[in-house]
C-alpha cells in the first residue's frame, strides 16, 4: 500500500515538474523569456572565448590520495556486493 502511495506521489510529482518547466509564465508581453532572449529566434549568436590552462605533475601526496579513494571505492563495491549477495537487497 505504501508503495502504491509512493509510486503515485513520484508520478505526479514528474509530471509537476515536466509541466512547470513548459509553462509559459515566464513570458513578458513581446513573447520574450524574461532574460530577453527570443524564443522563436532563427538565428543564434555564439561567443567563443580561448582560456589557456597550464598543467602540473601531481604531487605524491596527491597521488596516494587518489589511490586511496581508488581502494576505498574498491571496499565499498565488495561491500556492497556482498549485501546484496546476504540480503538481496
Amino acid at each position: 500500500m505504501k508503495k502504491t502511495f509512493l509510486e503515485i506521489g513520484s508520478i505526479i510529482l514528474a509530471i509537476m515538474i515536466i509541466f512547470t518547466g513548459c509553462s509559459s509564465a515566464n513570458l513578458n508581453s513581446e513573447g520574450y523569456v524574461n532574460n530577453n532572449l527570443p524564443i522563436n529566434s532563427t538565428e543564434v549568436s555564439v561567443s567563443h572565448t580561448t582560456t589557456t590552462q597550464t598543467t602540473t605533475d601531481l604531487t605524491n601526496i596527491e597521488k596516494d590520495g587518489i589511490l586511496y579513494m581508488v581502494e576505498e571505492e574498491k571496499l565499498a563495491h565488495d561491500v556492497y556486493s556482498y549485501l546484496y549477495d546476504l540480503w538481496g537487497v
